[in-house]
């Protein structure tokens, strides 16, 4: 599963992004529930400009560890502009400045 998370990381640096996702996803198959996969997978999203999915994947990886600031400051960004979840950017940035 590493492998194809590290292979992953690197096509993200050169903006290789549907390969990433493919090893991503290929990660995520043999080591299910890995925080830092739907983290990536949410910045992929982002990147992409495709903020439902991004926000869907920052989700995931606050599921699968709900102490991962790095996914709750992620989906705050994307929620601080929609009046629909404005409180959760809110919830997301407070649990991040005391965490």
């Amino acid at each position: 599963a590493k492998q194809y998370y590290d292979l992953a990381v690197n096509q993200i640096s050169e903006e290789k992004y549907d390969d990433a996702l493919k090893n991503l996803d290929k990660s995520d198959f043999l080591s299910p529930k890995n925080k830092e996969v739907f983290y990536q997978k949410g910045l992929i999203y982002k990147n992409k400009n495709d903020k439902f999915k991004a926000q869907e994947m920052f989700r995931k990886a606050i599921y699968a560890n709900p102490d991962f600031a790095p996914a709750y400051f992620e989906s705050a960004l994307l929620a601080m502009n929609d009046d629909e979840y404005y409180y959760e950017a809110i919830s997301n940035f407070e649990y991040c400045m005391n965490n």
